[in-house]
């Protein structure tokens, strides 16, 4: 009966009422019988008595019934309501339970439940944080308070972003919390219109990311340091050997390439013994250290390379610089060294250090086979200028048969300056 105990009181209703009308019926029958003067059929009287009373005893069974079925339904009522409260409970007790914010929004987008750990992540905003607040009211409420960090400075277009995010979830997103705190949002839409959402604390793996960040660049740093240092001469903080041969290739190859000139000067500094002998290593230090900066104040390039040779011998690789300019370029190098006019005690050349220079270039790529041939004519050029007694600029172009198994031409060959 407690299944259809609505139902069945509503029938017992009827019939009750069905039985009262007919005991009317009846009773008016009587009353109009005795009042009418009418004489009724020979024992009318009683049998119109004992149908009132079955009628009464019949109306007293069906309102004793509808009583147990009225009762049988408010106990079932009782029994349903306690289990939606349970049930309630329940439901509560799980979300309170989750270690992650969860709210849930109507289809109005108003708010219809959410847990205690919603309302710590959003401290800020617990304070309008009720049951029936709008979404975009708690956003507002938050904006005004710096709770959102990337809104800063641009909040009505972080608000309408925001919102349409939550009104149209397309999967989980981060975002970013005062303090450097971290959620991921991942928000859903319910069968009713509404959004569910879980705020999970993603702020230790956020933290993690950036200190392997922050200890990548720290490592590229290092790894850019200790490349500068291999390839950087320590004395003088130029370029190294390795670092030109490196260069000297690339650039050999994209000059042949696309029929580019390129040019390099050797450059050594005359009777540089001598100078240690005399003034000792310190000074020879610190003269190779000068001679350095001079070379490097003649590079006008952003592309040109000044790499220190070896000893007393340094490089200078130009690109783009055909053998006129080259010639030129030597120039300045002996005319920075006379103005620097670094005393010299011991030089048979001049009262100060001076300089010899070996220039070769490659014009059609077509002079030399390869970058190592390109160099032995530099340094060939270089013997030469030294053999002619130093503070001298020759150029390789000038002299014959370079290349392996050469042996300084005889004297009088031109292609030699003179300062």
């Amino acid at each position: 009966m407690t299944a259809t105990a609505p139902g069945a009181s509503l029938a017992l209703q009827r019939l009750a009422w069905a039985l009262i009308a007919a005991e009317l019926a009846l009773a008016a029958l009587a009353l109009a019988t005795l009042t009418g003067g009418l004489r009724p059929p020979a024992g009318a009287l009683p049998a119109l008595v004992g149908v009132g009373a079955a009628l009464t005893l019949a109306l007293v069974a069906v309102v004793v019934a509808l009583v147990r079925a009225l009762r049988a339904a408010a106990r079932r009522s009782a029994e349903l309501a306690a289990a939606a409260q349970a049930a309630s409970a329940r439901l509560t007790e799980a979300i309170e339970a989750l270690p992650d914010g969860f709210a849930l929004y109507d289809a109005e987008d108003r708010l219809a439940v959410c847990n205690r750990r919603y309302r710590e992540i959003y401290a800020a905003s617990a304070p309008a944080i009720g049951v029936g607040t709008r979404f975009e009211d708690l956003l507002r409420y938050g904006l005004a308070r710096g709770q959102y960090p990337e809104a800063l400075g641009r909040e009505a277009a972080w608000l309408a972003v925001r919102l349409q995010r939550h009104l149209e979830p397309a999967g989980p997103e981060v975002q970013p919390l005062p303090g450097n705190r971290w959620l991921r949002v991942d928000e859903r839409r319910t069968a009713s219109g509404g959004v569910a959402g879980v705020r999970v604390d993603i702020t230790d793996l956020v933290h993690r990311e950036q200190e392997l960040q922050r200890l990548n660049a720290e490592l590229d740093a290092a790894n850019a340091r200790l490349t500068r240092l291999s390839d950087t001469d320590a004395l003088t903080g130029l370029a190294n050997r390795r670092h030109l041969d490196r260069r000297l290739e690339q650039e050999w190859a994209r000059a042949v390439r696309h029929g580019l000139p390129l040019s390099l000067l050797l450059v050594d500094v005359d009777h540089f013994k001598r100078y240690n002998d005399r003034h000792g290593h310190v000074d020879g230090d610190d003269c190779l250290r000068r001679v350095s900066a001079l070379l490097l104040q003649a590079a006008r390039r952003a592309g040109d390379l000044v790499a220190r040779y070896g000893g007393e011998e340094f490089a200078l690789l130009l690109p783009h610089t055909d053998a006129h300019e080259a010639l030129a370029h030597a120039r300045r190098c002996q005319l920075a060294f006379d103005a620097e006019a670094i005393a010299h005690g011991d030089s048979p050349v001049a009262a100060h250090v001076t300089c010899s220079i070996g220039v070769a270039t490659l014009a059609s790529g077509a002079e030399y086979d390869s970058p190592r041939a390109f160099l032995l004519a530099a340094d060939a050029a270089l013997y030469r200028a030294k053999q002619r007694g130093r503070r001298q600029v020759v150029a390789a172009e000038t002299l014959a048969a370079i290349g392996a198994g050469w042996h300084p031409p005889a004297a009088g060959d031109s292609g030699a300056a003179q300062q």
